[in-house]
């Protein structure tokens, strides 16, 4: 009944997902990598609070118990998590919105190989996807040949490995946790740790002034892309079905494209341009017959 509304959402998600790419990257003129992951994800993660005690409200839950329960799978699967957010970030720092977006969106084909070890079937047409892929990345990242490959594209290809195996290991240990619950203990873990390696690596930089010369970024990165952008997903997916919110929300990385372009004014090559094609016909294959025959990927 509410399948249209589900698109609607699911595209919301993905355009709010992909434009905060470009806050990430606007985000650290005042502060570095570290420190505005530090603040923003603490934002994202107090944003989540209120959502939280809402829905445990009107559904009778005991929230306290619930955090207990998805604290464990929360635990497991938190330092892949933290390791991806932090390799986009630091990404942004050598290398473009766009071309970031479409190689951490490596992970639609690294999740499906991973599945191999525990014996999950993989198509025909999904290894169509990834040699694609390959092909995609190779047109984006390799511009001027292997030995002047980006480094930023380097921390975006291991972006998307980790979140590859994040995607795994909460497919694996998730199970019955709550998973609004169980995201913004990974939000409140990966803020702990932003803040230590800011105090060790950029001392000093945490601070009112450079927190408010930031708040635009911040609320947009932290409370509209973790906090808004993930009910959202949650919305769309209960409403439309895994199948077609994968897809849809794949459609993150055409919009980070944009959004670099019409913002941060970012030109990439014409072979980039033709590699970004690929990569969104590849990621159109890969998503649609994996979904349809193993959900449980997704």
């Amino acid at each position: 009944m509410n399948t249209n509304l589900g698109k609607i959402a699911c595209f919301a998600c993905a355009l709010i997902w992909g434009a905060g790419l470009v806050g990430q990257a606007s985000g650290m003129d005042y502060m570095g990598p570290f420190s505005f992951t530090a603040v923003r994800v603490a934002f994202g993660a107090v944003s989540m609070i209120p959502l939280i005690l809402i829905i445990d409200k009107k559904n009778g839950v005991d929230t306290i118990a619930g955090f207990k329960q998805a604290f464990k799978p929360a635990m497991i699967c938190a330092p892949a998590f933290i390791v991806q957010l932090f390799a986009q970030q630091l990404a942004l720092q050598y290398t473009s919105v766009g071309k970031c977006a479409f190689v951490t969106a490596f992970y639609i084909f690294i999740v499906p190989t991973l599945g191999l070890f525990l014996k999950q079937r993989v198509s025909k047409k999904m290894w169509l996807a990834v040699v694609m892929a390959m092909v995609g990345l190779y047109l984006i990242t390799m511009t001027e040949g292997f030995h002047n490959i980006n480094f930023g594209d380097l921390l975006s290809l291991v972006c998307a490995i980790t979140y590859s195996i994040y995607m795994v290991l909460s497919n694996h240990f998730l199970e019955n946790a709550d998973t609004i619950k169980y995201s913004t203990l990974l939000f409140v873990a990966t803020s702990l740790m932003a803040f230590i390696l800011a105090l060790i690596l950029e001392p000093g930089q945490i601070t009112l002034n450079n927190i408010s010369l930031s708040i635009v970024p911040i609320l947009i990165t932290g409370v509209v892309s973790c906090g808004f952008g993930y009910t959202l997903q949650l919305y769309g997916i209960k409403h439309t079905g895994p199948n077609l919110a994968s897809m849809i929300l794949s459609s993150e990385t055409v919009f980070s494209l944009l959004a670099g372009w019409i913002v941060l004014g970012e030109v990439l090559k014409t072979s980039e341009y033709i590699g970004c094609v690929v990569m969104t016909i590849a990621i159109v294959i890969a998503v649609l017959p994996e979904k349809i025959k193993n959900d449980k990927i997704s």
